[in-house]
């Protein structure tokens, strides 16, 4: 079954929101004023994930020394991306931290 993705006027496109690792068949017709071309089929095509590299955005880090007491907890927001989504580890000095370190 065909379905229609969009109409563009353009020569490239990217279809969005496709299945990791699903097959997909596309068909693509030329329009002008004179007419519609025959379809030309393209495919088979595998959706692969799209990679992109680690990144971690320090800015979202205190810029103030933080004071707490002896035993207290701190919660420390740090945004990661990449795809596909990274491996985290959190250190302090050679040792990794678990979420229950203090």
């Amino acid at each position: 079954e065909w379905v229609k993705c969009t109409q563009i006027n353009a020569l490239r496109y990217t279809v969005a929101d496709l299945i990791p690792n699903q097959e997909y068949v596309f068909r693509v017709y030329a329009q002008n004023m004179g007419a519609v071309s025959p379809p030309a089929e393209v495919g088979p095509v595998i959706a692969r994930e799209q990679l992109a590299p680690g990144s971690i955005d320090l800015e979202a880090l205190p810029s103030e020394e933080i004071v707490l007491k002896e035993g207290g907890d701190v919660v420390v927001n740090v945004p990661i991306g990449g795809a596909p989504r990274p491996k985290v580890t959190w250190k302090k000095g050679m040792g990794d931290l678990r979420e229950s370190d203090r």
